[in-house]
């Protein structure tokens, strides 16, 4: 998967300049901005009725905020972050015969409203430049359009998240940031009523730039 290509050979990067003594820029200590990106993925769902599958491609728009505290011990750089995103990620799969929304039902349309995440950071410190790798657990705010919003199904999945990224310190208070950032949801049952249900899987990628200023 394109994903984990991307994961892997970024986080092969970062080991390989482990070795490199940067200059002490003095990473310490908390810090707080805002992104913007883009976010794509697949949706797999599996009918707990009648055995029926399909996948609901999903795409969109993300933007929120983001906070962390660093420690810094020689080149080696490591802390905590937390972000919450608005998303406008979603997708449509036309309803068909075959499908989890078959004839009767209405299309299969998935929307992600809010993405959260809680991650260790791992990086090195190369002057200016910061290389880090990331992981922790994921949070997705999850609605189900079902034609009625009276019987939407809405809800709050948890998962895991690895990712890696750069920051790049343009003054002693303000640094640039480029990550991405691999989320994937367990599955979910999701009830439709009566012994209809879906089984979902949801798997995310999110490309995102910002910056951060630094207390």
């Amino acid at each position: 998967m394109l994903y984990h290509r991307i994961a892997v050979a970024l986080g092969v990067a970062v080991a390989t300049v482990s070795s490199v003594q940067a200059e002490d820029t003095h990473w310490s200590g908390f810090y707080a901005g805002g992104v913007i990106g883009y976010g794509s993925g697949a949706v797999e769902q599996t009918d707990t009725f009648a055995a029926l599958e399909n996948t609901v491609d999903i795409d969109g728009v993300v933007g929120g905020l983001f906070a962390g505290y660093n420690e810094q011990n020689g080149s080696t750089v490591y802390g905590i972050e937390v972000d919450a995103l608005i998303s406008g990620i979603e997708g449509t799969l036309p309803a068909r015969s075959g499908r989890t929304c078959y004839g009767g039902l209405p299309d299969c349309h998935q929307s992600i409203q809010g993405l959260y995440s809680a991650r260790a950071r791992l990086g090195v410190d190369m002057g200016d430049l910061l290389l880090f790798v990331t992981a922790g657990i994921a949070g997705a705010e999850i609605v189900e359009d079902t034609g009625n919003s009276s019987t939407d199904i809405e809800g709050f999945e948890f998962g895991w998240v690895i990712g890696l990224g750069a920051d790049y310190r343009v003054s002693d208070d303000f640094s640039l940031r480029a990550d991405f950032l691999l989320m994937d949801f367990p599955s979910q049952v999701r009830d439709r009523g009566s012994a209809i249900g879906t089984n979902e899987t949801e798997t995310l990628g999110v490309l995102r730039i910002g910056g951060a200023f630094h207390f």
